[in-house]
């Protein structure tokens, strides 16, 4: 039977629903407003059925193993280096893979700007799956965001995790709209050196770069 949460390792954070409501009144987080964040790390036998759907937006970066989701009639493969994205009041299901069990970075999103994001990246219950074209930077925006709201949950940590879920959005949309194919491992671990050039980088950081480590250091 599938489990929703309550894995080794996970961080999970809610709103309050009172404060998530006045924050959509508030501006700025009234446009996008992060409700729910979360690292779920080897989720073994995570699941989730929703039969009406939920009132936010959820987009899943999937950076290690695979999973699924069923939604609007089809079945949808998330595999490594993808993006799940599951648009507002949609009934849906989605679980791990039994052998190869996701590791996911997750945020819900609700607010004004939610469906014209969506629309940018052309999501609908056909098409909720993207091919993310940079796997580090996408989950370094949502552990920032995790980060935020773990300081506390004042009204400026609330903007600023609004400005990354933004900007993970518009990363997004544009991976869609141009057709990118994911980086390779070594193509990503060669992009972050680049924009990580004054700081010492170590191997075990590369490895949160999926599958860097299964290609060997030696080929960068």
């Amino acid at each position: 039977m599938p489990i929703r949460e309550g894995f080794p390792g996970q961080r999970l954070l809610v709103l309050p629903r009172p404060l998530a409501r006045r924050a959509l009144t508030m501006p700025g987080t009234d446009r996008l407003l992060v409700t729910d964040c979360g690292h779920y790390p080897h989720a073994r036998r995570h699941g989730h059925i929703r039969p009406d759907g939920a009132h936010q937006a959820i987009v899943m970066i999937c950076s290690e193993g695979a999973g699924w989701c069923r939604l609007g009639g089809g079945e949808y493969r998330v595999e490594t280096g993808q993006a799940l994205i599951i648009p507002p009041e949609t009934p849906h299901e989605y679980q791990a893979d039994a052998q190869d069990p996701w590791t996911i970075w997750w945020v819900h999103l609700a607010g004004a700007d939610v469906r014209g994001l969506l629309d940018a990246a052309s999501i609908d219950v056909q098409h909720v799956v993207v091919d993310v074209g940079d796997i580090y930077q996408a989950v370094g925006l949502v552990e920032a965001i995790i980060h935020r709201l773990q300081r506390d949950e004042t009204q400026p940590n609330l903007l600023a995790a609004s400005g990354a879920a933004w900007y993970l959005m518009a990363l997004l949309a544009a991976d869609r709209r141009r057709g990118r194919r994911r980086g390779s491992p070594v193509e990503q671990a060669q992009q972050y050196l680049r924009d990580n050039l004054t700081e010492r980088v170590s191997v075990a950081e590369l490895g949160r770069v999926p599958r860097i480590l299964e290609v060997g250091s030696d080929r960068l």
